[in-house]
Order: C-alpha cells, then structure tokens, then sequence
C-alpha cells in the first residue's frame, strides 16, 4: 500500500513538470470521453433503458396502412376503433385524439396542449397517477365528462403544486372541469407538451367513418405476439370492410400495422444517434492513440532516467507500474473532466429536447452511464497507455548511458511505434472525416430542398375561440376583424388565416374515400375507380 500511494505521489510530480504537456492531454482525453458519454447517454434513453410505463414493452400504436405507392399510416374512424377494440390480443385497446385549450381564471389565459382518450387509456400506459385518481367508466358517457387530468408541470408552475386543487374546477375553453387527478412528472404521453387529459367518449353504434382522427394505443397480453395481434387485426378490418363495402370500394392497400411504443417514439432518431455513437467513437479512438504517441514521445525523452533507475536496482517490474500509473492517472484525470463536459452537454440537449428525448423519460447520467465512463477510462488508460509502458521498460541500460537522446529518438526501432500510432491516427481520422463531409452534404442539401414557399420573415400565432361564446358567424367576424387589424401595422405586407400551417402536424381527418380519390388524381399511374 506504501509502494503504490509513493508511485501516485511521484506520478502527480512527473505530471506536473511538463504542464503543457499534460495540459494537450488530459483536453484530448476529456474532449473525446466527454463526447462518447453524452451519445451514450442519449443512445441509452433511446433505445436501452425501460419506457417510464409499466409493461411498455407489450404497448404497440396500431396504425390503418395504405399502400397504392409506398406505405402510409392513417389514424382510425369510430367504427375502427369499435371494431379493433373487441380483439382479444389486447388486454386494454384505446383510442385517443389531440388538440389544444384556453385555460384561463387564476391569472393569464393560457394556451396547452390537450389529449382526449377512450375509456382504457390510462390502463394501457398502467400509470398510477400522483395524486386523485383517473377517469371513471360513467365519464365516458356524453354530457358527463366535465373532469380533466392535469401534468405535474402544469400542476406545478400553474397551481404552485397545491395539493387542495383536486375536486376544484377550472375552466377549459370558458367551461369548468372537475380536476379529479394529477399524473407523475415522468407520465408523458401522447408527447411531452400533453398538459390536459379529458375523457373522450363515443358512441357504441357510431357509423362515422369518414372522420380519421383517433389514435389507437394498446397493450398485448402477456402469451400474445405482435405477429399474432397484427393478424387478428387484419381479420376484424377484413370483417368491416364486409359490413360497409360502399365506403372501402376502391381501397386496395388497405392494412394494419402494429409498432412497438418505443419504435414510434424514437422513429429515425435510431439513425442519428447510432452514427453520431460511430462517429464519437472515432472520436475516442483518436485522442487515446494521440495521447499514446504523446507517451511515447515523453517516455523516450525520459529514457535515460529510466535507464539510471534500472542501473541503481530497480525492477522492470518496477518501472512498468510506476510508469503505467502515471498514465493512468493521466486518463482518469481526462475521465473526470470528461464526465463534466458530458453533465453539460446533455443539460443542454434536455433543455431543448431536440431528440425527443423527454417522452422516453428524458436523458441523464445514471449509474449504467457511468459505470460506462469509468471502464472507458480505465481501459483506454490501460490499452493505450500499456504500451509506451512496455516501451520504457525495457530501456537497455548499456545503450541507453552511452548513447545521445537524438541518436535514441531517431533510431528505427524507437520510431516504428510512433509511426504505426500516426498511422492509425490517421487512418482514424480519414473514417472520421469522409462520414462528416457526407453527413454535412446531406444536410445542405436538406436545407436547400424547395418548401414551395418562402419562409423568411413569416410569422405565426395561434388562436383558438371557445365554441361556447363564439358562433360561427361571430368567429367569422372576429377573424376578419382581427385580419384587418393586423395588416393595418406597419411592416406587415400580408395577413392570411388558415386551419393549418403548412409543413406542421396535423391529424388526418379525411376519409379513405378522399384519400384514395386525391391520390388517383396526383398519380397517373394509378388507375382510375369510382369511390
């Protein structure tokens, strides 16, 4: 124990002499396990660590396809929904829509986002909410279900995280809800802006189906596969089209796809963070067999006083770990800053979730994450830093007092390892550089493709007006009013309105008869039915 806290003594001496040089190598080390921890991290909560659901694992998005030219994922009508519901592959099949509300009383009026689902849509996710309680079976009837569910966050910065808000009312769209729950702060779903849930009922004997807006959600029983699910689906969407054959007359293509929750969540960002994990990997790789040459390189410059210890009785042994420990030291050191750098970074990416990250349980450093980093240090440290040890210790003692420093770093068999270090180095960096001239060509041309428009200096908002307090007719006014006054100020060149925004997420709400009729129209390849 005495012999190695004097190596670690004497490692931090021989590491402070040369400043600059540990300096370049500790960055080098820091910058490329920083980098490798932060995609680890992000490619973890991807596609590693368990949903913040129980049972997520059985939880699929059950998709209509449409497939005349490449595959197309429809949401479902009402008659879907009933139809899909009675499978017997689900333990609880729901279905669910999105939009947004005006909250307003206790101050501001605010704009959030909203969810509506069907009365299984708690039991699907089985998360068990914070506090109060979930929807009950007889809120699903029509005219009962003035409750609403909200967010921690919204709970949080709206209500101050008052505990006495279950039972009181808001008021939602200028009508009151009965606050009966609030969902823990991981609960997510159908996407991290989701603040409001609010009962979504229907009719047993709906035949609406030319209104495609739910999403359906389910989670198989436990003997049940995906492929088996997928198929009995096919069976009840067969058994449907037989029932209304004027409406699917035509739809050839016509499927359905069951996705696993986590594929829906992460979609292509499996891609990304799988090339960016390459790419920091290479990364990693070339810092450490920078720092070895760096190693090298100061271990032949050390050579003599290696060779004068060997000369006074020390053990190669000996000389091995003391050297060994120093570069150890060196990737530790590296490590730690590392782990810094990657606590920033991935503040930064929760920050602006920009992988979608939070609806997965967001992104952070756990004890797998670093666990990573650690074995990352200490074996990079034991790999890249094992060899120059090799190298120092085997100084000859008799070459090593006779001949000059210049005479050792030139000879051809001190300088071969340099050059296959800088060799690899270079290879390293070749992979490296061609993935991100090719990564950075896809992305110019992905900014330069044509929109159809010109989106430069064009500004939005959103408005919404409650049904109850508005008309048609006032809306209409109201809108035409508000246009006028808007292009009335200075700087404005023009005012439109619209439903949707273009290139914006909007739910399909059009019927397949439309669909397909629209398509057939766009392609002349497709031949031409009556729908």
């Amino acid at each position: 124990m005495n012999g190695l806290l004097q190596d670690l003594r004497y490692a931090l001496r021989q590491l402070r002499k040369p400043l600059g040089f540990t300096a370049v190598a500790v960055i080098s080390l820091a910058l490329g396990i920083g980098a490798t921890t932060t995609i680890y991290s992000v490619v973890d909560s991807l596609l590693f660590r368990p949903l913040p659901y129980p049972n997520s694992q059985r939880i699929v998005r059950v998709w209509n396809t449409f497939a005349p030219r490449g595959m197309m994922e429809i949401p479902a009508s009402e008659p879907e929904f009933l139809e899909y519901r009675q499978s017997d592959a689900f333990a609880h099949f729901a279905g669910f829509s999105t939009g947004a509300v005006t909250l307003t009383g206790g101050g501001d009026p605010l704009r959030v986002a909203a969810a509506w689902g069907t009365s299984d849509f708690f039991q699907v996710m089985g998360t068990e909410p914070l506090l109060g309680r979930v929807f009950t079976p007889d809120e699903f009837q029509t005219g009962r279900g003035q409750v609403a569910v909200l967010s921690f966050g919204l709970w949080q910065n709206r209500f101050g995280s008052n505990r006495e808000i279950i039972g009181k009312t808001v008021l939602l769209n200028g009508q009151s809800y009965s606050v009966v729950g609030i969902m823990p702060r991981n609960f997510s779903f159908p996407s991290n802006e989701v603040d409001v849930w609010q009962p979504l009922p229907i009719v047993p004997a709906s035949t609406n189906l030319g209104n495609h807006y739910l999403n359906l959600v389910g989670d198989l029983k436990p003997q049940v596969t995906r492929q088996q699910a997928a198929s009995e689906m096919a069976t009840l969407l067969a058994r449907l089209q037989g029932r209304f054959p004027s409406y699917y007359s035509g739809a050839v293509g016509i499927g359905v796809s069951l996705v696993p929750l986590r594929d829906q969540m992460v979609g292509n960002s499996r891609r990304i963070v799988l090339v960016l994990m390459a790419g920091v990997g290479f990364m990693l790789l070339i810092a450490c067999t920078n720092v070895a040459s760096l190693l090298l390189a100061r271990g032949e410059d050390r050579w003599r006083e290696l060779a004068t210890r060997a000369a006074l009785g020390a053990t190669r042994m000996r000389i091995l770990n003391q050297v060994l420990i120093e570069n150890l030291l060196l990737f530790v050191m590296g490590g730690t800053i590392g782990l810094g750098l990657a606590f920033a970074a991935l503040k930064f990416i929760s920050g602006g979730d920009y992988l979608d990250v939070a609806q997965l349980g967001g992104v952070r450093l756990d004890l797998r994450v670093l666990a990573f980093t650690a074995t990352a240090s200490l074996a990079t440290g034991l790999f890249f830093g094992l060899f120059p040890a090799l190298k120092a210790s085997r100084a000859n003692v008799s070459d090593a007092l006779k001949s000059s420093g210049r005479e050792m770093m030139g000879s051809r068999h001190q300088t071969r390892a340099r050059s296959l270090l800088v060799m690899t180095e270079i290879a390293f960096s070749l992979v490296l550089l061609a993935g991100a001239g090719l990564m950075t060509g896809s992305l110019v041309k992905l900014l330069n493709v044509s929109l159809g428009f010109n989106p430069q200096n064009v500004v939005t908002m959103r408005l919404s007006l409650p049904e109850t307090r508005y008309s048609l007719r006032q809306a209409e006014t109201l809108f035409r009013q508000l246009q006028e006054r808007v292009r009335n100020l200075p700087g404005v060149h023009a005012v439109a309105i619209a439903n949707q925004l273009p290139m914006s997420h909007s739910t399909l709400r059009a019927g397949l008869r439309t669909l397909i009729s629209t398509l057939q129209t766009r392609n002349s390849s497709v031949p031409t039915t009556s729908v």
